[in-house]
């Protein structure tokens, strides 16, 4: 999703990390897999006093009054994310080199259905997808606007087998070619790639 503002707006959004979401979710993660509901849609609304809150905070500050009433609401969710796929997710982000899923079967103690149901119940795809997703962002955030990578160099670096393996990840993926991407980069949209700065929390 490419986000790029047209004029003077004030945004506040949370990304969750893969299965993070489940405890505030109304439906089965699968169910908005690939598409963009509406919040009432898919969640309980927040009360309203988080919006009037939001509202008088000062900028910078929105992320401490989401991260109060969502702690809040985590704290009572009936449902949880399955620590295991947790310690899979983290594990996945970590590593250096895409995981398989036979690591991730050893870490977790799940046979192969059972990881693939587990996954699919709280993140919305399988581990192998999440592996793909994981290092397509790690190229991503290596690629800054203007720049003119060698892409034959980040499919290597990033154990992709060839530039052309590469580029379909990239069309398959993001809808469109490595050269358009590097054109259509917004700056606003570098604010949504995935950080590996928080691995402990659901929310980034």
């Amino acid at each position: 999703m490419t986000i790029a503002a047209t004029g003077a707006i004030r945004l506040v959004g949370v990304r969750f990390a893969p299965g993070g979401a489940v405890p505030f979710l109304s439906i089965a993660p699968q169910e908005v897999r690939d598409t963009a509901p509406s919040l009432v849609d898919v969640a309980s609304p927040l009360s309203g006093a988080v919006a009037e809150q939001l509202a008088a905070a000062p900028p910078g500050a929105e992320g401490s009054v989401l991260d109060a009433a969502l702690g809040a609401r985590l704290a009572r969710a009936r449902r949880l994310t399955d620590h295991r796929l947790l310690a899979s997710v983290r594990a996945v982000r970590a590593a250096d080199r895409p995981l398989r899923v036979d690591a991730l079967m050893s870490l977790t103690g799940l046979g192969a259905r059972q990881l693939e149901r587990t996954f699919r119940d709280h993140v919305g795809f399988g581990p192998k997808t999440l592996c793909r997703l994981v290092r397509f962002q790690r190229v991503v955030r290596a690629i800054e606007p203007a720049m003119r990578p060698s892409w034959a160099r980040l499919a290597a670096q990033h154990g992709y087998a060839d530039q052309s393996h590469l580029a379909r990840e990239f069309r398959e993926i993001a809808g469109t070619t490595l050269t358009r991407y590097v054109r259509e980069l917004h700056p606003m949209s570098d604010h949504f790639h995935d950080a590996l700065g928080s691995q402990d929390s659901p929310l980034d």
